[in-house]
C-alpha cells in the first residue's frame, strides 16, 4: 500500500532531518499518490510536531525522532487519509503501511464508544484503537497486513510493529546514536555513511534454505520478525513477541466429515475474499492455474458485480504453462482475462530490475516473471489477490507428507527443506560453513510445540512463507500494486490450526498423499476431478531456455564471470563449468538452483555493495 521511512534519536539528535526525503525518494515507487513529513520532539506540547516540508529548512534546533510516508490511495482518496497522521491533540504521531480488513466492526465500536473520524481510512481506526487501548492491545484486535511506526510524545516512545505472518517489511539499524527504519532497505543504505556489506551468515542461510530466518542480506540491518514489536525509549529499545504461532498449540479430534469441512472451508475463504476485495480502485486476481489462485477467482467473482479482471503469465513452452487449468477456470468464472507471454526479452529486461527491488539473491527464478506481470497489471489494477499461504498452511508440499503415527525428527525435516545437495554448495561456494545455520534451524524447529506436523506447519510458516510474501510485496510495489492474501486471513489460520493432519493430508498412510484435501475437495466440486487431483506444478519457468540465449550468455561471461571472480565469494571455475552443462545439456533442478543462487547473488552485490545502477540486457 505504501512506504514507512524515519529516524529516531537515541543518544543524539536528528543532525540532518533532510535525510527523510533521500529515503522517501528511494521508495517513492511504493506510493506516488501523496507523501508527507512529520519531526517532533518529546515534549508534551503538541506545537513541536513539525508537518510542512518547507520548515525542515533553515532551523535552528534540532529533531529527536522524523517520520516520512509515501501513499498508495486504496480506502478513502482523498487528502482525509494523509499522513503521518496525528490525534486532535497533536502529542501522536503514526504511519502506517497496509490494510486492515476488519477496520468497518472495528470502527463501529468505536463511534459506539463516541469517537468520531474524519476519515473513512484504516489508519485513523489504528489510531483511534491506539489512544483507546495501547499499543499491544490494538495489535491483538487487527486482522490484517502491516507495518507501523507511532510516536507518543506524552510519553516520549516510539512504537514499531510488523504484522502476524510477514506479509508487510519492516528493517531498521542504529548508527551513530540514531534508530533508523523503512520500508525497504534501500532507503537506508542510500544515506551518507551506510555501506551494504553482505551478511555471511544470512547468505549461506539464504544459499541453504531459500531464505533468512531473522536477518537480512546485508550486515546491520535488521527486520522485524512475524508477529514482533519494538518500543523505544529512553531505557533504550525493547523487542516483543505480540503473536506466537505456539499459540495453536494442540490439534483435536475432530469429528466432521469432509463435507463439513469443505463447507466451512468455503464459507470462510468467502468472508476473507469479501473482506480484501474492499478498495476503491480497482481489484483483480492473479491467476496461475494453481488450485489456491483459482478458489481465490472463484470466489472473488461471485462476489463482484462485474466481471473480475484476472492476470496471468504464460510461456511458449507448454511443458512450464497451467494455461489449460486457466482456461477451465475461465470456463467456470465470469472472467476477464489477461495472458501475458514471458520470453527471453522480458526475462533479459527484467532480472536485474527484480534483483534490485527484492535486495536479496533471487530464491525463485519465477520471480523475474512476477515483476514482469505487475509491470502489465498496473495498467488496469491497482489491488491484486493471491493464493500465498494456503501451501503451508494446509500441508501442500511433498514434504508434508509422513504417516500419521510417525514423527520427523528436527534434522531430518530442516534438511528436508534444502533444496542443493552439500557437495554442490560446497563447490560453487566453498567458503560457506552450513554448519552453525543448520544447528539454528534445528533448534528453531524443536522450539516449537505440538505434533511432528504442528512443527511442520509452524517451520514453514516461520522460516519459508515470509520470502514467498516479501517478493509478492516487493514486485508488486514496484509499481504500486498491493498484493493480498486472503488464506492468511485470521479466521482462516485459526481454521488451519484447527483441523487435524488426517484431515489435510488425506489417505497419506495408504500412500495416496491428497495433500491440502479440504482445498483438493472444494476445488474438485467448482473445477472437477481432473482439475483439483492432479501433481503440484508450481509455477515453473523454462530458465534453462532464457539462459541459452546469446545475449545472456554476453552478459554471464562479461558482466557476472569477472565480477565474481574479483569478489571471491563464487568458485568461478564450478561456476562456468555448472553453466555450460544447464544451459546446453540436460541437468537437474539442484543445479538449476545452485546456478540462479550464484548468478543473482553476483548481481545482488554489484548492485548493492558496488553500486552500479541495474541494467536491461536486452
Amino acid at each position: 500500500m505504501c512506504a514507512v521511512s524515519g529516524m529516531i534519536g537515541l543518544s543524539e539528535k536528528i543532525k540532518n532531518p533532510l535525510e527523510i526525503f533521500q529515503m522517501m525518494n528511494m521508495q517513492k515507487h511504493r506510493g506516488m499518490d501523496d507523501s508527507g513529513v512529520a519531526a517532533f520532539n518529546w515534549c508534551e506540547d503538541g506545537k513541536t510536531v513539525v508537518t510542512e516540508e518547507a520548515d525542515f529548512y533553515g532551523r535552528d534546533h534540532d529533531f529527536d525522532g522524523v517520520f516520512g510516508f509515501n501513499r498508495l490511495s486504496i480506502q478513502d482518496l482523498s487528502l482525509a487519509g494523509h499522513q503521518p497522521m496525528l490525534d486532535r491533540t497533536g502529542r501522536v504521531v503514526l504511519i502506517f503501511n497496509g490494510e486492515i480488513y476488519n477496520a468497518v466492526h472495528l470502527k463501529k465500536e468505536l463511534l459506539m464508544d463516541g469517537y468520531r473520524f474524519c476519515s473513512h481510512t484504516d489508519t485513523e481506526v489504528i489510531l483511534a484503537l491506539f489512544l483507546k487501548y495501547g499499543f499491544e492491545q490494538m495489535l491483538g484486535m487487527l486482522n490484517g497486513m502491516f507495518s507501523m511506526a507511532i510516536a507518543d510524545l506524552r510519553k516520549q516512545t516510539c512504537y514499531f510493529a510488523r504484522d502476524r505472518f510477514g506479509i508487510k517489511p519492516f528493517y531498521y539499524t542504529v548508527q551513530e546514536g540514531i534508530f533508523y527504519f523503512s520500508s525497504e532497505m534501500k532507503a537506508i543504505l542510500s544515506l551518507k555513511g551506510f555501506e551494504a556489506r553482505l551478511d555471511r551468515f544470512a547468505l549461506a542461510e539464504c544459499i541453504n534454505f531459500r531464505a533468512t530466518y531473522g536477518r537480512t542480506m546485508f550486515s546491520g540491518i535488521k527486520c522485524l520478525m512475524s508477529g514482533e514489536m519494538l518500543i523505544l525509549n529512553a531505557n533504550g529499545i525493547e523487542s516483543k513477541k505480540y503473536f506466537e504461532l505456539n499459540h495453536y498449540n494442540r490439534r483435536t479430534d475432530d469429528k466432521r466429515s469432509s463435507y463439513e469441512v469443505e463447507q466451512e472451508l468455503e464459507h470462510l475463504l468467502k468472508n476473507s475474499v469479501k473482506l480484501q476485495l474492499a478498495g476503491d480502485v480497482p481489484v483483480g486476481c492473479q491467476l496461475s492455474g494453481g488450485i489456491d489462485s483459482s478458489l481465490v477467482a472463484w470466489i472473488a467473482a461471485g462476489l463482484k458485480k462485474e466481471p473480475l479482471q484476472a492476470v496471468s503469465i504464460v510461456f511458449k513452452d507448454h511443458r512450464f504453462t497451467e494455461e489449460a487449468y486457466m482456461n477451465m477456470v475461465k470456463e467456470k468464472v465470469l472472467l476477464r482475462q489477461d495472458k501475458y507471454l514471458f520470453t527471453e526479452k522480458e526475462f533479459l529486461a527484467m532480472l536485474e530490475m527484480a534483483v534490485w527491488h527484492n535486495e536479496s539473491m533471487l530464491t525463485h527464478p519465477n520471480t523475474v516473471c512476477l515483476m514482469w506481470l505487475m509491470s502489465r497489471a498496473k495498467e488496469r489494477l491497482t489491488v491484486l489477490l493471491s493464493g500465498e499461504g494456503a501451501d503451508e498452511l494446509f500441508g501442500g508440499y511433498k514434504r508434508f507428507a509422513i504417516k500419521s503415527g510417525q514423527r520427523p525428527s528436527a534434522e531430518a525435516y530442516v534438511r528436508a527443506t534444502t533444496t542443493i545437495p552439500a557437495h554442490l554448495r560446497h563447490k560453487v561456494f566453498p567458503d560457506l560453513s552450513d554448519d552453525k545455520v543448520l544447528e539454528e534451524r534445528i533448534a528453531l524447529f524443536e522450539s516449537l510445540s505440538g505434533t511432528g506436523f504442528d512443527k511442520q506447519v509452524k517451520y514453514e510458516l516461520l522460516t519459508y512463507l515470509p520470502e514467498l510474501l516479501l517478493r509478492q510485496d516487493k514486485s508488486a510495489m514496484a509499481f504500486s500494486i498491493e498484493n493480498r492474501v486472503p488464506f492468511l486471513d485470521h479466521d482462516m489460520v485459526n481454521f488451519g490450526f484447527g483441523l487435524t493432519q488426517k484431515q489435510l493430508l488425506h489417505d497419506v498412510d495408504v500412500g495416496k498423499n491428497l495433500l491440502k484435501y479440504p482445498l483438493k475437495c472444494l476445488a474438485a466440486n467448482v473445477f472437477g476431478n481432473s482439475f483439483a487431483y492432479r501433481d503440484k506444478m508450481g509455477f515453473s519457468v523454462p530458465t534453462q531456455n532464457f539462459i541459452k540465449n546469446r545475449k545472456f550468455r554476453e552478459y554471464f561471461y562479461d558482466q557476472i564471470v569477472f565480477g565474481a571472480s574479483q569478489r571471491g565469494i563464487i568458485n568461478t571455475s564450478a561456476f562456468i563449468t555448472l553453466y555450460e552443462k544447464i544451459s546446453e545439456k540436460e541437468y537437474d533442478f539442484q543445479e538449476l538452483e545452485c546456478f540462479w543462487r550464484g548468478l543473482t547473488l553476483e548481481i545482488l552485490c554489484e548492485l548493492y555493495c558496488d553500486g552500479r545502477k541495474y541494467i536491461c540486457i536486452v
